[in-house]
C-alpha cells in the first residue's frame, strides 16, 4: 500500500509540474504582460537538478517533468473539424494556425523548450494577486491526461 501511494503522489507531482510549464509557455507566449499565479515553483527541480549531491531521483524528476511538457508543446497541429475549405493539401491546426507554424509558434507551441526555459515558465506562476487587471491561474485539472504517459 505504502508504495502504491509513493508511486502515485510521484506521477502526481510530475503531472502537476509539468502541466504548470506548458499552461505557464502558452500563457507567457500569448499573453506576455499578464500576470500568472500557479502552484508550484522550480525551486525543488532546479537544487535537485544542479546538487552534485543529489540522488538521482531529485534529476529523474526534473527530467521527467522536462521531458512530459516539451513532448506535448512539440505536439504536431491536430486536423481541424471540420478540415478548412480554403486549404487545398488538408486539414490545418484547431483554432491555432497551420502545420506551417504561424500562430502556433506565437502560442510557444511546435518545438521542444528545454529544461532552463521551462523551468522559467513554471516560476512564473509566482504572481502575488491583486485587485486589478487580468491573471491567468494554472491548474494540473487542465492537464489531467498527463496522468497516463
Amino acid at each position: 500500500m505504502s508504495l502504491s501511494l509513493s508511486l502515485s503522489l510521484s506521477k502526481l507531482k510530475v503531472a502537476d509540474y509539468a502541466a504548470q510549464a506548458v499552461i505557464n509557455t502558452v500563457l507567457s507566449h500569448a499573453f506576455p504582460d499578464d500576470p500568472i499565479i500557479g502552484e508550484e515553483d522550480a525551486s525543488d527541480l532546479r537544487a535537485s537538478s544542479s546538487s552534485s549531491s543529489s540522488t538521482t531521483g531529485g534529476d529523474a524528476l526534473c527530467a521527467r517533468v522536462v521531458e512530459l511538457a516539451d513532448d506535448i508543446l512539440a505536439q504536431p497541429p491536430l486536423p481541424s473539424f471540420p478540415p478548412s475549405p480554403e486549404s487545398e493539401s488538408g486539414p490545418t491546426g484547431i483554432g491555432i494556425g497551420g502545420g506551417d507554424g504561424g500562430e502556433r509558434a506565437e502560442w510557444g507551441l511546435g518545438r521542444r523548450w528545454g529544461a532552463e526555459a521551462l523551468l522559467k515558465a513554471i516560476d512564473r506562476g509566482k504572481y502575488a494577486g491583486g485587485r486589478t487587471g487580468r491573471a491567468f491561474v494554472s491548474s494540473l485539472l487542465v492537464m489531467f491526461f498527463f496522468f497516463d504517459k
